[in-house]
């Protein structure tokens, strides 16, 4: 890896798990100080590290990842950036530089994408007030919660006594004013009925209600409840209708419930088989920089019919 001119390279290793058998490293990282395999080693390492940070002293970094294939573990995970080269702390830059307005400015005056706040990664590549710092929202004690728990309970059961008693409030009067009327329609029927008042109790139904004739004859009664047995028979006939509706539609939640259900199941499988194939390629994978040069040779022949022949 290289940097631009006036810089470093800046390797912050998220996460890394190697394998070590004995004293023998199996699964294993380095990193050179310098773009080939040959210069200074900064880091030879198969142990589990988390949130470390390597810089180089020139331009040019090399970083290798091996892996012997015995074993599966998750390999590493890792970010590259360019920071300012010094020597001395005195030619440090000590300008801070502006950041756009979604991007966030980091204590080692490198600006990284909001979004990346808190997000489990390192992604400043320092230690102190960086992005990862500052993530545990706000604290909260047990008396704090207690309290906070008991005023919206209190707040909810206000709302809903509330509500009950407008509710029922409403019913009382509501049934007062029907009460209200059929008083006054008996009083009206009386009057019809020139002061002649039939007190005659007719028990009708099985039940003991009492129903007052008021003027009507025999036949008349008759029909009318005959026209009330007809309702109440249709309205149970519409009740059995929208009860069977109402069993099926339960029928139908439960068996798509159930389908919802062995799609997770499925789905779980396939994560479980699809970070299982990951781990395999990450630990498989080989990370290098190799440059070769392009050679070309040039040959003459007197029998060629072109003048000269290129090979690679």
């Amino acid at each position: 890896m290289e940097a631009s001119g006036g810089n470093q390279v800046s390797l912050t290793i998220s996460s890394f798990v190697g394998d070590m058998f004995g004293t023998e490293c199996r699964d294993y990282i380095t990193v050179t100080d310098g773009p080939t395999s040959d210069n200074t080693l900064l880091d030879k390492n198969c142990t589990t590290l988390s949130n470390v940070v390597i810089n180089s002293t020139a331009r040019w970094m090399m970083v290798q990842f091996k892996a012997d294939g015995a074993t599966f573990t998750s390999g590493f995970m890792a970010t590259v950036s360019a920071v300012k080269a010094a020597t001395d702390i005195s030619t440090y830059d000590t300008t801070i530089q502006d950041c756009n307005s979604h991007m966030y400015l980091c204590s080692n005056k490198i600006c990284v994408v909001r979004a990346y706040i808190c997000d489990g990664f390192n992604d400043c590549g320092c230690t102190n007030e960086c992005d990862e710092s500052s993530c545990d929202g706000i604290g909260l004690s047990a008396a704090d919660n207690i309290g906070l728990g008991v005023g919206i309970g209190g707040f909810i059961f206000i709302v809903i006594f509330l509500v009950v008693h407008f509710i029922e409030r409403h019913r009382k009067k509501k049934a007062l004013m029907q009460e209200e009327e059929t008083d006054r329609q008996i009083r009206n029927s009386k009057k019809k009925g020139g002061g002649k008042e039939k007190d005659t109790k007719d028990k009708k139904d099985a039940k003991g209600h009492r129903f007052f004739a008021l003027g009507m004859d025999t036949r008349s009664y008759d029909a009318a409840k005959r026209n009330y047995d007809a309702k109440k028979r249709s309205y149970g006939a519409t009740k059995r209708s929208y009860d069977a509706k109402k069993r099926s539609y339960y029928a139908t939640k439960r068996s798509y419930d159930a389908k919802k259900l062995s799609y997770g199941a499925t789905k779980r499988s396939y994560d479980a088989k699809k970070r299982s194939y990951d781990a395999k390629m990450e630990a498989t994978s080989l990370l290098r920089i190799v440059t070769s040069p392009l050679r070309v040779t040039v040959c003459l022949r007197e029998d060629a019919m072109f003048p000269t022949e290129h090979r690679m």
